[in-house]
């Protein structure tokens, strides 16, 4: 008997749960009849989505599904944009949840760095540090020019000899 011809031999699609599949034809189904627009998959059902269709190379699909799960307010936050982007090749979302990571200031959390893996969290944690270093400086370079050009007395003398305050 042919595979896919009855239930008791049916077609197994391997890594792939039946959840994962209803969502795929469910987002077929509202492209063909026009309601792409006004899809009712939640954002964890579009990351089924976008696991198949990358899967199965449907870019047209694929393409939608990013964007319905790139909504600047919508639930990915910067962390599991970085793993899904890893995950399914989506390029365009690296960066930017990278530099969302450096550039906060709350610290990466133990979740965030199991989501974007260990070496992947060194490295972020190395950038901040970086960039924490940088903004220091930045920091002390301003007040020390803020000090120079407000506290210099009458005869332009100036207060350099106080520079030992902003190492």
């Amino acid at each position: 008997m042919v595979e896919g011809q009855s239930d008791k031999n049916p077609v197994i699609l391997q890594g792939v749960s039946k959840t994962e599949f209803e969502c795929l034809l469910r987002a077929l189904m509202d492209r063909q009849h026009g309601t792409q627009k006004k899809s009712k998959l939640a954002h964890n059902q579009w990351i089924s989505v976008l696991k198949l269709s990358t899967m199965w190379d449907f870019n047209n699909l694929r393409n939608v599904a990013i964007q319905h799960l790139d909504v600047p307010s919508g639930p990915l936050g910067p962390a599991d944009k970085f793993a899904l982007a890893s995950k399914y090749e989506t390029k365009k979302w690296l960066l930017p949840a990278l530099i969302a990571l450096a550039r906060r200031s709350e610290p990466i959390s133990v979740e965030e760095g199991r989501c974007i893996g260990f070496e992947n969290a060194l490295k972020l944690a190395a950038v901040r540090e970086k960039l924490a270093a940088i903004r220091e400086e930045v920091r002390a370079t301003k007040v020390m020019d803020w000090v120079q050009r407000n506290y210099t007395d009458h005869r332009h003398r100036s207060i350099s000899h106080c520079r030992w305050l902003f190492p």
